[in-house]
């Protein structure tokens, strides 16, 4: 199965998705076609190997309370990037840990490490989950969960099992984490 493929039923798990439009700048395209993308609206920025695909989902927490997450999603040949970010509401609580069991449960997946994390001096947390495709095929997904104020970014890099020792591909995942960071208002 393919990296198409596979983050295909990760976008059908997620929930269906409507584009929108959303303001963004492109900056310093690279040699090797990596960019330096921001999102005024994100209040981020981050190094993508292409344009990203804009698009936004409404989701729910626990309580049934509905909110708009916005998505940027790129594609290499051996993995998919995708930036999210939601706004928590004024008595809305988030808890990390529960934000990655609900990561794990949409991979069906397992949780192959963890570790505790910051941006900028925001709590997060970094881990990577196995997950199985309804086929049988194996990706992991490499996760970074932070918190900034009341924002909420899941900046994820998604690869089939088979290319995540890929000396390129640990390169560009490396590359695309280091590069993420977050203005605050």
């Amino acid at each position: 199965m393919s990296i198409k493929a596979i983050f295909s039923l990760l976008v059908l798990i997620i929930a269906s998705v409507t584009c929108v439009s959303q303001e963004h700048t492109v900056e310093n395209q690279s040699k090797d076609g990596w960019i330096n993308y921001s999102s005024p609206d994100g209040r981020y920025s981050v190094n993508l190997p292409g344009q990203p695909k804009l698009a936004t989902q409404e989701t729910q927490n626990d309580s049934g309370l509905k909110f708009n997450q916005f998505l940027a999603t790129a594609e290499s040949p051996k993995a998919v990037y995708m930036i999210g970010y939601f706004d928590l509401g004024e008595k809305v609580d988030y808890n990390l840990d529960k934000g990655r069991d609900g990561v794990v449960t949409a991979a069906t997946g397992s949780l192959l490490s963890e570790t505790a994390i910051t941006l900028g001096g925001y709590p997060g947390r970094a881990f990577r989950v196995l997950g199985k495709t309804a086929n049988g095929s194996e990706f992991v997904t490499q996760v970074r969960l932070y918190l900034v104020k009341n924002r909420v970014y899941v900046v994820q890099c998604l690869s089939l099992a088979t290319n995540v020792e890929d000396a390129a591909a640990v390169a560009n995942a490396k590359r695309y984490f280091d590069s993420f960071s977050v203005t605050t208002p």
